[in-house]
């Protein structure tokens, strides 16, 4: 039961994540290494979701 619990709250963390991640790629116009730099950290997070490891 706990285990479910803690895992959940992993998910919901991942996503708010990659939320606030794509928002901030979304809005990025001048520096393309930070788009990079935004897309390199939004794949663990995305892959998470996903189960894939």
């Amino acid at each position: 039961m706990m285990a479910k619990i803690i895992m959940i709250i992993y998910y919901l963390l991942s996503a708010f994540f990659v939320f606030i991640t794509a928002k901030n790629l979304i809005q990025e116009k001048n520096s393309r290494d930070r788009v990079i730099l935004y897309l390199v950290t939004l794949i663990p997070f995305i892959l998470r979701l996903l189960r894939i490891k």
